[in-house]
């Protein structure tokens, strides 16, 4: 390009001169147009203008003539830049007409094998995935009339939304978990595709939504742009089934789907692995160079509207693809290939990967020297739930097990039914590291020492599986329960927001209180099948080992026995009862705890329960202490 004058930017009107200068920089933007003359040609003619191989005509020239590292003076006015913009507006009526000229030569004459149609179908969907860089441009204008125009464009790929979610939500979004369009690391171009989809779809239906709502409208009210999204790509449909009929409506539809999915394979490129950096309070570093894959490559660039200076169009998004500027490797990554050779890439998960994964690396060890949890940002947890990103950074470094778990079960980060989480939060206190970290501690210990009471933890579990079949129905509706409480534990003892002793009495005792719990379930059940309330005919379980002595942690090995309270009249009802109460604890007790623990998390459980306690007790060293203890289920007499 050629640097001109300075000036303020302007929007151009009848009043002001058009220059001439810049006209020789507009010129080489003119060779987009040669993939519309070559598609009217195969329309017209068919044979061998059909294998005109124009993107391999891109790539070669691109090789050989390299990158454009010149940039036109951004300060450039727009009066300055008529010509540059007279190519987008020129771009729609062209359009239309080859549009048009290519559907009546394959429908309304026979001079088409049908070979020749398939492949002019597939020249057609070129032409509309270089069209959206022109629609990306015109969408990003200030002027109704010219982001209608960006409207239309997009209505022949069947992407009208696209003005919605580029502008509103991709730029506002991009790099974070909150943008459909950001790849994720080690995703295939594949999933993300139609990740990008759905997600692109659904995010700008209800950023419309919300808008008009602001307004006290509904999505019914005329103003809603999704009557022109779907009305202007509905046209197209007809004016095919006019001409063509089904296969009319296929040919437009084929079209559409091969501009979607280069569209989406080109956003794959664009983002591939970028991260802004979640900065605290719910938001993420500005938008920089950094965070976007570039390419000047020259032709290429000229062939798509200068769409490839990707880093400085999300820097700068008002400017016009004329005064995109390019930037180094000192301030964004920079693309090995063009898009056109990304995309064919992308297609080959492991090749893309073993030449993408490389650059990404040296892009964040160079712009984020100091960074240390890019293990935690490319965790699927992260899109999840973005902005406990420091939570899933510290529990990755510093805890696998508890991090695989994490992984296994990530709704703990919710922490659904854990009130802690809210309570000892000082997210909007302003106190400075030092301080919030001592009262952070000093509030988690005070918790889980006063107000962690068992009978209020019983009270929960009541409520949470009040519709509960039997004991393991119970033991299926309170997992979540039990997670959530476990994973706080764990975290707090992590951060060293508890003691050790702390954690591991706060533990023992949650798990007392789901023991508690399901005894009690499995009492009512039997209270109700065999018609006996009497609690002398009740055994009671038995803590033992380190669950004994208050000394169970998250990851320990849970131990229990079965104890009978007392004798009653009769042994052979004692004997039968005896087996009977052991035979439901094989059925249910154990099968319930088995489910609790599936995942040797929060603890591991055995999978029976001891029944010769004497025999136990001889094998515990006479130093240990408490190498048993009563789990009260029921009143027992004072005999």
């Amino acid at each position: 390009m050629v640097n001109v004058g300075s000036g303020t930017s302007q929007d151009l009107d009848s009043s002001t001169r058009i220059s001439l200068k810049t006209l020789p920089s507009a010129v080489p933007y003119m060779f987009a147009y040669l993939s519309m003359t070559i598609t009217v040609l195969a329309a017209w003619h068919g044979k061998w203008y059909i294998f005109l191989p124009f993107w391999i005509l891109i790539t070669f020239l691109d090789l050989l003539v390299q990158n454009d590292l010149r940039n036109q003076d951004p300060r450039t006015p727009h009066n300055q830049l008529f010509w540059h913009m007279m190519l987008t507006w020129l771009w729609v009526p062209c359009l239309a007409a080859t549009y048009i000229f290519t559907f009546t030569q394959v429908f309304l004459s026979d001079h088409l094998t049908t070979w020749e149609v398939c492949l002019i179908t597939l020249w057609l969907g070129k032409v509309a995935s270089i069209s959206i860089s022109v629609g990306h441009e015109l969408v990003h204008r200030r002027r109704s009339w010219e982001r209608w125009m960006g409207e239309f464009i997009m209505s022949f790929s069947c992407l009208g939304y696209y003005s919605t979610e580029h502008v509103y939500i991709h730029h506002k979004n991009v790099a974070t978990p909150f943008d459909p369009v950001s790849a994720r690391k080690d995703e295939s171009v594949y999933h993300f595709i139609g990740r990008a989809w759905a997600g692109s779809i659904s995010s700008s239906w209800a950023f419309d939504r919300d808008r008009l709502e602001r307004r006290g409208l509904t999505m019914w009210n005329l103003s809603n742009p999704w009557y022109r999204y779907i009305g202007s790509t509905a046209c197209w449909i007809a004016f095919g089934a006019i001409l063509g009929g089904t296969n009319g409506v296929l040919m437009v539809l084929i079209v559409g789907s091969i501009s979607n999915v280069f569209l989406r394979a080109v956003d794959y490129v664009e983002h591939y692995g970028m991260i802004r950096r979640y900065v605290g309070k719910g938001r993420f570093e500005p938008t920089k160079p950094q965070h976007s894959w570039n390419s000047s490559l020259r032709v290429s660039s000229w062939a798509l509207f200068n769409v490839q200076r990707h880093s400085d169009h999300h820097y700068r998004p008002a400017r016009i693809y004329a005064l995109l500027q390019h930037h180094g490797e000192d301030s964004a990554p920079q693309l090995p290939y063009n898009y056109f050779v990304m995309v064919m890439y992308s297609l080959i998960p492991p090749l893309w990967k073993r030449v993408m994964n490389p650059r990404l690396e040296e892009c964040r060890k160079f712009f984020y020297p100091d960074a240390d949890d890019w293990e935690a940002y490319d965790s699927p947890l992260f899109p999840r739930f973005p902005f406990k990103i420091e939570t899933i950074a510290e529990v990755m470094r510093k805890d696998k097990r508890l991090s695989e778990w994490m992984h296994r079960h990530p709704m703990v980060l919710a922490a659904r039914h854990a009130p802690e989480a809210e309570q000892l939060s000082l997210v909007d206190q302003d106190l400075d590291e030092e301080t919030a970290a001592f009262a952070q501690r000093g509030l988690v210990t005070l918790f889980y020492r006063k107000e962690l009471v068992l009978e209020e933890l019983e009270a929960e579990l009541s409520q949470l599986s009040e519709s509960a079949r039997d004991a393991l129905d119970a033991a299926e509706m309170i997992r979540g329960w039990l997670e959530d409480r476990s994973f706080q534990v764990a975290l707090h003892r992590l951060q060293e927001h508890l003691s050790i002793e702390d954690a591991q009495a706060s533990f023992s005792k949650i798990i007392e209180a789901v023991l508690r719990h399901l005894s009690t379930k499995l009492q009512g059940d039997l209270n109700s099948e065999y018609g006996s309330s009497d609690p002398r005919l009740f055994p009671v379980l038995v803590a033992l080992g380190s669950f004994a002595r208050n000394e169970l942690m998250v990851g320990d090995e849970l131990e229990l026995g079965i104890e009978m309270t007392r004798e009653i009249d009769g042994e052979l009802q004692h004997g039968q009862f005896a087996v009977m109460y052991r035979q439901q604890c094989a059925e249910r007790i154990v099968p319930a705890l088995n489910a609790l623990f599936p995942d040797d998390f929060p603890c591991r459980f055995s999978g029976s329960l001891v029944n010769d306690l004497t025999s136990y007790r001889n094998e515990v060293p006479d130093d240990a202490p408490k190498p048993m203890r009563y789990i009260e289920l029921v009143k027992q007499s004072e005999e």
